[in-house]
C-alpha cells in the first residue's frame, strides 16, 4: 500500500460522507457547530490521519541485487557440439559472490539462460563445420580491471558461419514469464584489440552490438559501437519495432554519441537502466566509465504492448565480415531490479576503477596465443605470435630478436579439449613458471632455478578448458616445456 495514498484520507472520507447529506441537513449541521468545534474536529481528523499512517507503514522498496558473478572458480561453461545454433550453459556457484548460474531473474524459460550462439539461420540446415569452429566461449584468467589476475568470460566469434548473415554470441536470458518493468545491469568489458583496425577497414559501415532488449514482435532497444566515415568508433543507441521483422520497419528514437570515447584495448565499465512505461516516464539510460552516453525518456512499448522476451546483457553481434574475428571479455556482472544509487550513473561494479591492462590477445583454440615481454613481470609486451606447442630450449638466447636474451617473460593461452578422467601435466622450466587451468592456479614455481621437471595429475571433465602458462627467465640458460597426457 502506498503511504502517499493514505495521507489525509480521513478528511477525504468525512468530506465524502458530508457530501451524501442533503443541502438542508448540511446547513443545519454547520449552524449547530461553533468555530471552536470545527477547529477541534479538524485537529481530530489530522490526528486520525497520522494514526492511519503509523499503523500502515510501507516497507522501503529499495534496489535488489538479483545476481552477481565474477566468473571465479567453480563457474564453468558446458561443452557443446554440432552444426546448429544453440545455448551453451554457464553453470556452478561463484565462490566470490555466492550467486549460482544460470541467471533466473524475471523467470526466464527453461534452458533459455546462458550463451546463445547463432551459427545458422535454419533449424534444418546445419553449418558446414562444428559449432566450436565458429564460436569459442571460455572462462579464462586475465589481467582484470584493477590490474590483478582474475577470471573473466571470453565471448569469441573465431570466424563467420556461411549459413547466417550475422554470427552471434549473446549472454542473455529469454522467455521471461515475469514482466520486466525495471532492470539495471552493469559490468566490465574489454573489446578485442583489432577493433580500431576493423572500424577503419569498414569506414562508415562498421557496427557491433553491446547490450540489447527485445519483445517478441514489436519493440527493441539496441546499443552499438558504430564506425564513422572517417574510421573512428563511436557509441549509438536506438529503439525500433524490429525484434523479428514482423512489421514494416519503424525507428522510434536514436541517440548517437561521439563525445564519450570508445575505450580501445582496455577495460571499461558499462551501465544500462531500463524503465518500461507507456507514458513519458519510460526511460533508457546508458553510461560508460561513469559518463552518460544516452538518457532517453518516453514511451517504450510497441503496438502490441508486449512484455520483454529477451534481455541480452552482452551481445557479441555484428556484420560477420566486420567481426572476423570478434571477441570480448566480461567481468563482474551485476543484475539489479533498480539502480543501486540515488542518481545515475551509479559507477563501476565492486568499486574498482579502470586501468591499463595486458594487451595479450584472446586464447587460441587448439594452439597457443603467445605473448613475450621484455621484463620479468609480464608487463612490457614486445611480441605476439601463435605457438603450436610450448617446447623451447633457448639456451643463452631468446625467443625472438625482439626479445632480450635475459630478464624476459612469456604468457601462453590456449583452449583445448580434454576427455573426462585424469590428466598428467609435465613442466620443465629454467627459471620460474605458473600453470592455470580454467583460472585455477595448479602449479606454482615462480622462482629462479636451473632446468627442473615437475609433474601434476589432475581430474578433468570432458569439454573445452582454458590453459594459461606463465614463464620468466632471469639470466643464463632459458627453458620452457609444457606437455600433458
Amino acid at each position: 500500500m502506498n503511504q502517499g495514498n493514505w495521507h489525509g484520507a480521513p478528511l477525504k472520507r468525512v468530506s465524502k460522507l458530508l457530501s451524501t447529506l442533503s443541502f438542508n441537513r448540511r446547513r443545519a449541521l454547520g449552524n449547530a457547530v461553533s468555530g471552536l468545534s470545527l477547529l477541534l474536529l479538524v485537529l481530530l481528523f489530522v490526528e486520525i490521519s497520522h494514526e492511519f499512517q503509523a499503523a500502515d507503514p510501507v516497507p522501503d522498496a529499495g534496489p535488489k541485487l538479483l545476481f552477481k558473478s565474477g566468473f571465479e572458480s567453480r563457474v564453468t561453461i558446458a561443452p557443446v557440439a554440432g552444426g546448429f545454433s544453440q545455448y551453451q550453459y554457464i553453470q556452478g556457484t561463484d565462490n566470490s559472490t555466492g550467486s549460482t548460474w544460470p541467471v533466473k531473474a524475471w523467470n526466464p524459460g527453461t534452458a533459455l539462460s546462458g550463451l546463445l550462439g547463432v551459427v545458422t539461420s535454419s533449424n534444418f540446415n546445419p553449418a558446414p563445420e562444428d559449432f566450436n569452429n565458429y564460436i569459442q566461449n571460455a572462462i579464462e584468467p586475465v589481467i582484470g580491471p584493477n590490474g590483478n589476475l582474475t577470471n573473466a568470460l571470453l565471448q569469441k566469434i573465431a570466424k563467420p558461419s556461411p549459413n547466417t548473415c550475422c554470427t552471434q554470441d549473446s549472454l542473455q536470458i529469454a522467455g521471461l514469464s515475469t514482466p520486466l518493468v525495471d532492470s539495471y545491469v552493469r559490468y566490465w568489458i574489454k573489446l578485442n584489440p583489432e577493433l580500431l583496425s576493423q572500424v577503419q577497414t569498414y569506414k562508415g559501415d562498421f557496427w557491433r552490438v553491446l547490450w540489447e532488449m527485445k519483445t517478441f514482435t514489436d519493440y527493441r532497444i539496441t546499443t552499438f559501437v558504430y564506425g564513422s566515415s572517417t574510421g573512428q568508433p563511436y557509441f549509438f543507441a536506438h529503439a525500433d519495432n524490429d525484434p523479428n521483422g514482423s512489421y514494416p520497419y519503424q525507428e522510434y528514437w536514436a541517440v548517437p554519441n561521439t563525445s564519450v570515447p570508445v575505450p580501445l584495448d582496455q577495460w571499461f565499465s558499462v551501465e544500462f537502466y531500463l524503465h518500461r512505461s507507456m507514458g513519458g516516464d519510460g526511460r533508457f539510460y546508458w553510461a560508460v566509465n561513469g559518463q552518460t552516453v544516452a538518457d532517453h525518456y518516453g514511451p517504450n512499448y510497441g503496438i502490441n504492448n508486449e512484455n520483454v522476451n529477451a534481455l541480452m546483457f552482452s551481445n557479441l553481434y555484428g556484420n560477420s565480415v566486420h567481426l572476423n574475428p570478434g571477441y570480448q571479455w566480461i567481468d563482474d556482472l551485476e543484475v539489479w531490479d533498480l539502480p543501486p544509487c540515488a542518481a545515475l550513473p551509479c559507477g563501476a561494479p565492486s568499486g574498482t576503477t579502470p586501468s591499463t591492462v595486458d594487451s595479450c590477445p584472446a586464447a587460441s583454440y587448439s594452439a597457443w596465443t603467445a605473448c613475450y615481454y621484455n621484463d620479468q613481470s609480464l608487463s612490457a609486451l614486445g611480441l605476439v605470435r601463435t605457438d603450436p606447442a610450448i617446447l623451447f630450449d633457448w639456451g643463452a638466447g631468446s625467443p625472438d630478436p625482439a626479445i632480450s636474451a635475459d630478464h624476459f617473460s612469456a604468457r601462453w593461452k590456449g583452449i583445448f579439449n580434454f576427455n573426462a578422467g585424469s590428466c598428467t601435466f609435465t613442466v620443465t622450466a629454467d627459471d620460474g613458471f605458473r600453470l592455470y587451468i580454467d583460472g585455477v592456479l595448479v602449479m606454482d614455481h615462480w622462482q629462479d632455478q636451473a632446468a627442473t621437471t615437475y609433474t601434476q595429475t589432475l581430474a578433468t571433465t570432458a569439454g573445452n578448458h582454458t590453459v594459461m602458462f606463465e614463464y620468466y627467465d632471469n639470466t643464463g640458460l632459458a627453458t620452457a616445456n609444457l606437455t600433458w597426457q
